[in-house]
This record gives structure tokens, C-alpha cells and sequence, in this order.
């Protein structure tokens, strides 16, 4: 009997120790550094090689190449931005010195000059070898591969680097040994110099070729190109003669017969090469100025007229007195390098000589109410307009100078096709004074790339959706008035609309603010006179002549397909072998399908979202990421029978914390409208346990319901992951919003989605709620705490608290006034501050301070760019006039939303222990309850 009550003492001994051993972490400050997270996932051209990097907060990279045939995974600590050669012979790859190397010199206040550089990393598949290429300041690789050239990397090196072997050595998940890498000196000079001793001006390049492990290594450059199918090099080759002036000589090097020619040469400066795809033209800018302010012209060589043109010669007619072309716009040529497009700006002037002390020059910025711009949106763009920089295009068989935009503002886009015939150019500029207040009007013109004639698409068009059909005969666009897509044939200039007898809405689906609506896709062009267009339902094929074909055929409303396309380089959109992603508005689920001739076939729908989905260029294999709350996007391989593997656990850590659960839930709202929400709990959660609940919102988050939210510092916001995980219910509603009325619409919403939250769980403590929102959210948090005392504490970041002064001031961040916030966008008034006062007051925390009974915790901070500090230092000074509980955090020279790491960190612990304090009942930081004095500052945190 003894021995029985021994044996089961011990048995429940071991259990309940392994339970305590078995008891998952809570996710903090400490989980922030070991979360990896997964950039730039990319596939090869033929689904061979996957290629990514994984990130920490702070510590190394690490590099993983995937080789889906071997489903073989290779790792490179250090390593990151990888890219693969179109051949798939070559992955580059960026290798960075160690993390704790460089903090421990950052700490000894060494100068940055002496820490140590990148080097390039290329990894050879054919022989599963690393070369190492070190002090590396740019390379690059063909675009597309051809079946007859070799695959090159060109690289160029920092003026300290010496000539010397490159390293190589097996891929480190193998023995470790070292191969002898042959190197090849250019077999003859690369620059014919006269002068018995020229000093090099330059720096080296080194052409690798990853083949037969030849590198040639070139000195003296200054800029190189390489062209897309990756057969020739230009670069500039500079040296300095005994008389101090700079020889420059342009040189194309064929990477087959591995022979240079010399293009050009000038004691000067060659700068901003261009090439065409073929390499069989060049172009450049050269200035023979020797000055600090230097006049550039712009050549073209091509190696059919076997020499180089002045173009500003044959085009000086075009330019006005003050024009010149524009260093800061480097050229290119079109697809096809019938077409070579350049930038056009002021001239160079050398100023006067001063003849004033600094003390003596006044600064004065002059307002005047007849400025088409205000003057902080003319500064926002100084720079830009300074430069005076314009689009312009040389016809190279019509020999024709285009002028594409007016002013340095506007913007062109070309269709996307090897031979564009047409532009379309938007402008904004007679409008400037508009967009303070309204919508943003566009006119559209249609430019003739051969003539130059242009044609007036739309005038005064508010906003940007316009298409032009690839041969420019049609114009698609979206009519806002009626809600329709329209079509004008250029031609004839006869309108008509195309989608008027479809009874389904091509509006965006949410539209609550006083702007006009917009529609929910775009225009796919599949031939000249035919097109596809998503309505919230279905896909629609439509022509020019009216003829509808609906693709999908799908008939449930809650559920919409967008299109997927991979073919990004040509002009028209394949309708064979078309893929749509779905989304369904009720369940969430996500999927992605294909276009066959049998109908619509699923790929897979899951209760996931779509992270990513890629598709290798020549091949059907797929980047696959998908996440749910408890699912990390990791990077999974699909081929073309349909297997899947993950290539590698990015955070197999996350097992051992206590994670969230989400759960999607309806109810009414106060005026009878069905509202829904997200609702997130404990992994651990248990229902007979008492929670404090948060209450987090901006405009409407369900669709967001299977996003994956891995531990890291926050910008401004709560991650509901993190609060759940520390024992928190956190819900978040979805708000729609009445005109003139955003202060009772969130009240309404967050206010009756909290009721039906403590009646479907009446453990949640009522008497432990707090409210957190960033920006629009911290607006609606700092009046919600005005309309209801039912909240023990608030949290409101970057909050407009005056909508009076709030309508008059600026968005440092772009220069515009903020008055188009509230008459026309997110603010939704919908009216002026002399029409509507009431709202405006009505609607205005700060008048309403005297209700407040919330203590509330205020971040904004001196450099926010879209809602000005002032407004949160009204809001602090009125709490505290009067005697109200606030706190204000201002992070020194930070944005809207924090962009330095340190002060993430800070935020986010300084948050947690507000929250902690009111609802957890924990102790209060000193910083809390004394407040961190001025002379403290960066020497006491006070956590």
C-alpha cells in the first residue's frame, strides 16, 4: 500500500513538473530579438532556384537558397539581397560583417571609413562554390538570359580596392576548402594614354564570368552599364594628365569576344550611360566644364551609324533660353531602342560673388493668396523644381524631339510594350490651388511618340484611373458621377459607357467619406479593343464593340476575385492560363485560382491569407506564403504537380510561447446596422479566469483576420499577438462612418460591439478596459474618452484633438494644407468650417475635455509629417489645465509613426507598463507616477 501511494505520489510528481516545464513563455521585450523575419523571396525564371534572406531586429542576416529539383537548402550566414542570374548559373548575394563587429566599433566611436565594407558573395550551382568579392560598391547581371552567352556579374569595387584574387570557397554546409580562382588581365590597355604616367581616376571593375571562373579586372572607371541581355559593358575609363584636367573615355566591352571599342573621348566628364537592350546604341552626357557648376549635352551612339551624335545641336531650337539638359535625369532607351528618353532642366549658373555677411542676408518666406501652391508645398518641392526637370524623347528613326510633360510635376506613363506608339501624360498644374481643399484633378493627354501631337484625354478628372489601350486608339476610364467604366475612341472622339448593362457594382466596396467613389480594380488589356475589369463579384472580358463575357460566373456577393499577373513585360495580358486570387468578405478565406478552358480551378482556398503568390517566368512553380494568426509566412515551393514543401522554419521558437487565437464575430450596432469585429484571446484562455479587455480600431480590420503579427516593436499601435499572449482580451471593431457625424459613428460602433463582447463573455472585467488607436484611431480615442467614462485608461497616438485648428494647418510631410482631410477625405465632414461649425465643434476633443474621466496616455511626436504635434500638445495642455491624468511622449526628430528602432522599443515598453498598470493592477513605472525631468533625460528611463 505504501509502496502504491510512493508510486503514484511520484507519478504525480513528474506530471505536474513537467507541466511547469512545459508552461509557455509570454511573449516581451526579450522575444523581439529572436524573431527572424523572412525579405525578399524570390523564384528563378524556371522554378529552379529559390532565394531569400531571414532578418532579426538586431543581429546577422542569413541567406537560404532553395534548389527545388535537389530539395536541397543551402544557408549563408551575413548574407542578404539575393538575386539569380536568369540562367540560374549564378545567385549574388550581398555579405555584411558582423553584427557585433560593427556595434562594438560604433561603441569605441570609430570612424565609419575604417569599419569594415560589404563584400559580394556569388554562388556558382554548377560547382556548389562561394567567390567572395570584397569592398563592392555596386554590380550587376543580365536581365534575360540568351543561350549563347555566357553568364556575367560585373563588378565595381570602392576606390581603396587593390587588384587582387578573389576568394573562393565550397558552400559552408559542406567541408570547408579553397579553390585558386584564375584570374585573366586585360589583354591590352583598356585606355591608350599618351602621357608616360597618368594617375588612375577611378575605380576597378572587375568582369567575372561565371563559367569558366575568368575575371577580367579593368581600372580607372568611374561608371559602367550593362545591358539586358547581358552581352556588353559601357563604362567610362578616366584619368588625370599632368595638366590636372580629367581624360574621359567611353568604351563598349563584348562579353563574348571579350574586345572593346572606344565609343568616345573628351577632357571632361561622360556621365549617366544608357544602353539599349541590344547594345547596339549608347547614349551619355558630357560636359567639357571643369568648374563646381557644369553644363551637360546630351550624345547618342549607335553601331549601325558607327559613330557618336550631339543631339543638343539638332534640338537647341526646342529648349527655351534657360534649358539645357538635365544631369539628374539619366536616359534610357525603349524596349525596343527606337525611342531615347531624357530629362531637360535649367542651366548651370555660377552665382555672383557675395558681397554680404550671413549676418546681414535676411530669409523670408512670402505667402501670397494668389499662389497656386502654398508656399510649404512649393518648398516640399524645391528641389525637384529647382532642377526644372522635364521628360522629353528623341524619335530616333523620325529624328523628331518630343517635349513629354511640361513641368517637373507632371507625370508620364508609357504602355507597356517593346514599341510604344503613345504616352499618356497627367497633369496637375492647373489645379494646385484645388487640391488644398478637393479632390485631386488630373487633365490627361494623350502624346504621339512619333509626331509629338498631343490630344486631351479628360480635363479636371479627379483622380488617376485612365487607360490608355497599347496602340493608343481607346481610352478606358472610371466615371465617377455615375459609377460606370467608359470608353472614348480616340479617333472619334465618341464616348460611350461599357458597363452600364452589367447590374453588378464596379465601386470600391467600402466608400464612406465625402470623396467620390472609386473603382475596385483597374484596366488589363488583352488586345487593342478588348479588356478585363473586376467588379466586386466577378471578372468581366469586354471589347470596344459592347460584347460582355463574365469569366467567373460567380453568383455569391460576400466573395471577390482580383487578377494575378505575372507577365508584367508584355503589352497585353494572356486570357490562357490567367490567374485570380479570391477573397470571400465572410469567412475570410483566401484563395487562388486558375483560368482553364474547362472554367475556374481552384489552386487552393484556405483560411489563410495570401502573403504571396509568384510564378517563376518560364515555368509553372510558385512562391507560396500564407499565414493565419499562428502561422508565420514562411516561404513554401509549389511545382507543377501540385507538391508543396516549406523550405525552411523561419521561427520554430514561436512553439514555446503562449500565442493568440482570433475569432470573427457579428452583432447589431445601436442603430441597427450589422457590425463586425475580431476578437483575440490567449492561446491558454480560460473561461473561468476574469481578463481586462483592449479595445483597438481604425476604420474597419476584419479582412485583416488571418494576418500573422510577429513579435517586434511597435511604430505607434498595440500588437493584439503580444497583449494576448500577456493575458489580455483584445477586440477590435470594424467602423462604418456617417458624413459629418465620425465621432458618433465610432462611438456607436466600438461602444455596441464592447456591449456584445461582455454579454458573450461575462469574464471579461468591466472595470479593466482600455482603448488604444494611432492617428485617425487616436482621434477617435481622445473623443470616445469624452463621450463615455467606461474606460479605466486611453492610449491616443498622433491624435487631432481641434478640428478647427487641425483644418488650417499643414502636412509637413507633403506641404499641403489639411483642409481636404475634412472636407473631402478620412476626417469626413464633408462641408467648411464656415458652413459647418457645429460639426466641427461637435466633433472636436478638445472642447469636450471637461467629460473626461479616462486617463490617457498621448504620443506625438516633433516630426510627424501627417498630423501636426500641436494637436496633441492642445490636447495634453487642456487635460492638464484641468488636472486630468495625461502623459505626453515626444520622440525627439520622429515621424507620425516611429521609424528608429530604439524608440519603438521604448514605446512599446513604456505602453505595456501604462496598460499593465491600470488593468493588470502590476506596480507603475517611476516614469508614471514622477514623470522623467528634463535634466534626467537619457540618463534615468524610469521603467
Amino acid at each position: 500500500m505504501h509502496k502504491f501511494i510512493l508510486i503514484v505520489g511520484l507519478v504525480g510528481w513528474l506530471m505536474v513538473n513537467k507541466g511547469i516545464s512545459q508552461e509557455k513563455k509570454t511573449i516581451d521585450t526579450d522575444a523581439y530579438f529572436r524573431w527572424k523575419n523572412v525579405e525578399q523571396p524570390t523564384i528563378s525564371d524556371r522554378g529552379r532556384v529559390v532565394v531569400y534572406h531571414e532578418s532579426l531586429l538586431r543581429g546577422n542576416t542569413r541567406l537560404i537558397i532553395h534548389l527545388t529539383e535537389k530539395e536541397k537548402t543551402l544557408f549563408f550566414n551575413r548574407g542578404k539581397n539575393g538575386q539569380i542570374h536568369p540562367s540560374e548559373a549564378l545567385i549574388t548575394f550581398k555579405i555584411v560583417p558582423d553584427y557585433d563587429t560593427i556595434r562594438n566599433l560604433k561603441l569605441a566611436q570609430i570612424p565609419e571609413k575604417k569599419h569594415p565594407k560589404d563584400s559580394l558573395g556569388i554562388y556558382c550551382l554548377s560547382k556548389d562554390t562561394v567567390i567572395k568579392f570584397p569592398k563592392v560598391q555596386s554590380f550587376k547581371m543580365a536581365q534575360e538570359s540568351v543561350s549563347d552567352v555566357s553568364p556575367w556579374v560585373i563588378i565595381q569595387h570602392t576606390d581603396d580596392f587593390k587588384t587582387k584574387s578573389a576568394s573562393a570557397q565550397q558552400n559552408p554546409s559542406k567541408k570547408s576548402s579553397t579553390k585558386k580562382c584564375w584570374w585573366r588581365k586585360s589583354p591590352t590597355p583598356v585606355v591608350s594614354i599618351k602621357d608616360k604616367n597618368p594617375k588612375s581616376n577611378g575605380t576597378v571593375l572587375t568582369l567575372f564570368n561565371g563559367e569558366t571562373y575568368n575575371a577580367t579586372q579593368v581600372a580607372g572607371i568611374k561608371e559602367f552599364e550593362l545591358n539586358y541581355f547581358g552581352t556588353h559593358v559601357v563604362y567610362t575609363a578616366c584619368y588625370k594628365y599632368a595638366d590636372t584636367i580629367d581624360s574621359c573615355h567611353l568604351y563598349r566591352y563584348n562579353l563574348s569576344s571579350l574586345k572593346k571599342e572606344k565609343i568616345y573621348a573628351v577632357k571632361g566628364e561622360i556621365t549617366q550611360l544608357a544602353i539599349s537592350r541590344n547594345a547596339d546604341k549608347i547614349s551619355y552626357l558630357v560636359t567639357a566644364d571643369t568648374g563646381s557648376y557644369k553644363n551637360y549635352q546630351l550624345y547618342w551612339w549607335s553601331e549601325k551609324q558607327g559613330s557618336a551624335y550631339l543631339l543638343v545641336d539638332t534640338i537647341t531650337q526646342s529648349f527655351m533660353p534657360h534649358q539645357l539638359v538635365a544631369k539628374s535625369a539619366r536616359p534610357s532607351f525603349s524596349a525596343d531602342g527606337k525611342q531615347l528618353f531624357f530629362g531637360v532642366g535649367n542651366k548651370s549658373i555660377r552665382p555672383s560673388k557675395d558681397t554680404l555677411t550671413k549676418d546681414e542676408k535676411y530669409s523670408v518666406d512670402i505667402w501670397h493668396w494668389n499662389d497656386a501652391r502654398i508656399q510649404p508645398h512649393q518648398l516640399h518641392n524645391l528641389k525637384k523644381e529647382e532642377q526644372g526637370y522635364e521628360r522629353w524623347m528623341y524619335n530616333i528613326d523620325t529624328k523628331n524631339i518630343i517635349r513629354l510633360t511640361d513641368t517637373s510635376l507632371d507625370e508620364v506613363k508609357f504602355p507597356n510594350r517593346i514599341n510604344p506608339s503613345y504616352a499618356v501624360v497627367s497633369s496637375q498644374s492647373n489645379y494646385y490651388k484645388e487640391l488644398t481643399y478637393d479632390t485631386w484633378y488630373f487633365d490627361f493627354y494623350r502624346v504621339d511618340l512619333k509626331t509629338g501631337v498631343r490630344k486631351l484625354i479628360k480635363e479636371h478628372y479627379p483622380g488617376t484611373q485612365v487607360y490608355l489601350s497599347p496602340a493608343g486608339r481607346y481610352c478606358v476610364y472610371w466615371e465617377h458621377a455615375d459609377a460606370t467604366w467608359q470608353v472614348i475612341d480616340l479617333h472619334s472622339d465618341h464616348i460611350y459607357p461599357i458597363t452600364q448593362q452589367i447590374a453588378e457594382s464596379f465601386q470600391e466596396k467600402y466608400h464612406d467619406t465625402p470623396d467620390l467613389p472609386s473603382a475596385i480594380g483597374k484596366v488589363y488589356w488583352l488586345s487593342e479593343d478588348e479588356f478585363l475589369l473586376e467588379s466586386q463579384m466577378n471578372i468581366w472580358r469586354i471589347d470596344t464593340q459592347k460584347n460582355v463575357t463574365n469569366l467567373t460566373n460567380n453568383s455569391q456577393p460576400e466573395i471577390h476575385y482580383s487578377l494575378l499577373n505575372f507577365d508584367r513585360d508584355s503589352a497585353y495580358l494572356s486570357i490562357d492560363g490567367l490567374y485570380l486570387k479570391s477573397f470571400n468578405y465572410r469567412t475570410k478565406e483566401e484563395g487562388v485560382w486558375q483560368m482553364l478552358e474547362s472554367g475556374l480551378q481552384p489552386i487552393f482556398v484556405e483560411s489563410k491569407h495570401v502573403v504571396q503568390f509568384d510564378k517563376a517566368k518560364h515555368a509553372n512553380c510558385f512562391i507560396v506564403r500564407q499565414s493565419t494568426v499562428k502561422q508565420f509566412p514562411d516561404v513554401e515551393v509549389l511545382d507543377s504537380t501540385g507538391k508543396r514543401m516549406v523550405v525552411n522554419l523561419t521561427n520554430p521558437q514561436q512553439e514555446n510561447y503562449n500565442w493568440a487565437t482570433v475569432e470573427l464575430t457579428s452583432w447589431k450596432s445601436y442603430s441597427g446596422d450589422s457590425l463586425s469585429g475580431l476578437l483575440y484571446k490567449p492561446e491558454n484562455y480560460d473561461a473561468t479566469k476574469e481578463y481586462p479587455l483592449l479595445v483597438y480600431y481604425y476604420e474597419r480590420y476584419t479582412d485583416n483576420m488571418h494576418r500573422h503579427y510577429a513579435p517586434r516593436p511597435t511604430a505607434s499601435i498595440i500588437f493584439a499577438t503580444e497583449y494576448s499572449s500577456n493575458g489580455y482580451l483584445v477586440f477590435i471593431p470594424d467602423i462604418p462612418y456617417v458624413i459629418g457625424k465620425p465621432a458618433q459613428s465610432a462611438y456607436d460602433a466600438i461602444m455596441s460591439g464592447v456591449d456584445h463582447i461582455l454579454k458573450d463573455y461575462p469574464n471579461v472585467d468591466s472595470t479593466r478596459m482600455g482603448l488604444q488607436g494611432q492617428s485617425w484611431g487616436g482621434y477617435q480615442t481622445a473623443q470616445l474618452i469624452t463621450m463615455t467614462t467606461r474606460f479605466k485608461c486611453a492610449m491616443a497616438g498622433a491624435p487631432v484633438s481641434n478640428m478647427f485648428s487641425a483644418y488650417g494647418g499643414i502636412r509637413w510631410g507633403s506641404g499641403l494644407s489639411r483642409s481636404f482631410q475634412y472636407e473631402k477625405g478620412q476626417s469626413r465632414i464633408g462641408k467648411t468650417i464656415w458652413e459647418a461649425p457645429e460639426l466641427y465643434f461637435e466633433n472636436s476633443p478638445l472642447f469636450h475635455l471637461p467629460k473626461v474621466q479616462t486617463p490617457l496616455l498621448i504620443m506625438h511626436n516633433d516630426k510627424d509629417g501627417a498630423v501636426p504635434w500641436y494637436q496633441g500638445i492642445e490636447l495634453y495642455n487642456g487635460l492638464r489645465r484641468l488636472d486630468k491624468p495625461v502623459w505626453l511622449l515626444n520622440y525627439n526628430d520622429d515621424d507620425h509613426n516611429l521609424m528608429k528602432i530604439a524608440n519603438r522599443i521604448d514605446l512599446s515598453i513604456r505602453m505595456k507598463s501604462f496598460f499593465d498598470y491600470y488593468l493588470m493592477d502590476i506596480p507603475p513605472p517611476k516614469w508614471l507616477i514622477d514623470g522623467i525631468p528634463a535634466m534626467d533625460k537619457g540618463k534615468n528611463h524610469g521603467y
